[in-house]
């Protein structure tokens, strides 16, 4: 009778504790007058809770600090598996929650247990009302706060999407020509002028614009790197991560090797995760920070491979984990991202992966952000992040 009890406490919809709550909207977003279909189906993940998070710190500085005698010697995919997934009861017992409301299509990988349920059983089991936001840019399906059954507290890191409303955005674009004055004054150094060159970049048929930009060797002054010669047979490799829809180019990293004489060396798109599209047509791109973060790593790393994570995840198109529809309710690339690249041997992961991309701190709620930082830490396990 007991364990009936016990199993039924689980299952019931949630009206414990509440797991998260915004006071207020993030600033630019408002509600939507109107409500939600609650038929309409939502792709939603449970990230459950790390087991032996407290050792994560410690871990990382052993394999990531040149005086520790485990400097460079990162642990497996399977070793860190064994460290951190949750308990399978943790599985269980949630798996068992999301039976009990209705959800279907319920699948775990040891950390994040994803499933497919309607509008109306999300405001069931989460206690909570869903609705549509918009920063005048994008439309999400939000709510302002949740609840899990008490038992499941401290199983449960957080439920996606929710409350993390995110506003993604590269974090350096060349848009316009920019004067010599005005880059001294945001750099906060004086320029060489050697490191500087302009050209003349087509913008139409019969007209061209100057653009100034900082030359490849000046990045190697800058990091000095100038006298360090790569040694390709090492095997090292390097990575970069893409989102926003973008992608980068080709043909515009051809010309970017033209210009700067640069030897000629392409890159490879590594994966397409979370419905990302690795588009090369020139009329729809969108490459912006993909094709600054290409074109600065092949002009430093002299021939070492180099490969691009597209991560989907942008408004309007964002796909769902388990349908290939397009839906409103996910947008949280950085799970996904990080998601799929946990779940890859070693052998499978380059030795460095840089991303560039960022949040308005104010988007994102505080358990999002730790989930996200634990699982960059993580990474710091395997490769360089």
């Amino acid at each position: 009778m007991l364990s009936l009890l016990n199993f039924l406490a689980i299952v019931l919809p949630a009206s414990g504790a509440v797991h998260e709550a915004l006071e207020v909207l993030p600033h630019g977003w408002r509600a939507m007058p109107g409500g939600v279909p609650k038929g309409m189906k939502m792709t939603m993940q449970v990230a459950l809770a790390y087991q032996n998070i407290d050792q994560l710190e410690a871990k990382l500085a052993y394999v990531s600090t040149p005086c520790s005698p485990g400097y460079g010697k990162y642990i497996d995919v399977g070793e860190q598996t064994s460290m951190f997934a949750a308990p399978m009861e943790a599985q269980n017992n949630v798996t068992s929650w999301l039976q009990g409301c209705g959800a279907s299509n319920i699948a775990s990988d040891g950390s994040f247990v994803t499933f497919t349920t309607t509008v109306g059983q999300a405001n069931a089991m989460l206690n909570t009302t869903f609705g549509f936001y918009t920063n005048g840019d994008a439309v999400k399906l939000r709510t302002m706060g949740y609840s899990i059954p008490d038992e499941l507290s401290e199983k449960i890191d957080l439920v996606a999407p929710t409350t993390y409303f995110g506003n993604t955005k590269a974090q350096r674009r060349v848009s316009a020509p920019t004067s010599k004055a005005k880059r001294s004054v945001m750099a906060k150094r004086q320029l060489n002028a050697s490191c500087e060159i302009t050209i003349q970049y087509p913008i139409s048929a019969n007209a061209t614009q100057p653009f100034t930009l900082l030359s490849p060797q000046c990045l190697k002054e800058l990091y000095n790197v100038t006298n360090y010669s790569v040694d390709v047979s090492a095997g090292s490799t390097i990575a970069f991560g893409s989102f926003l829809n973008q992608s980068a180019s080709y043909s515009d990293l051809a010309m970017f090797e033209k210009i700067f004489d640069i030897p000629s060396q392409n890159f490879t798109v590594k994966a397409l995760i979370n419905g990302g599209v690795d588009n090369q047509n020139a009329t729809t791109e969108q490459d912006g920070e993909a094709n600054l973060d290409v074109q600065n790593i092949i002009s430093i790393v002299d021939g070492l491979p180099v490969t691009e994570y597209i991560t989907g995840g942008f408004p309007p198109f964002i796909p769902d984990l388990l349908e290939p529809n397009a839906s409103l309710e996910s947008n949280e690339p950085y799970l996904n991202y990080y998601q799929y690249l946990l779940a890859q041997p070693n052998s499978n992961l380059p030795y460095v992966i840089s991303n560039s991309y960022g949040d308005n701190e104010n988007t994102v709620p505080e358990r999002y952000a730790q989930r996200v930082c634990n699982m960059i830490g993580m990474m710091g396990t395997l490769i360089n992040e």
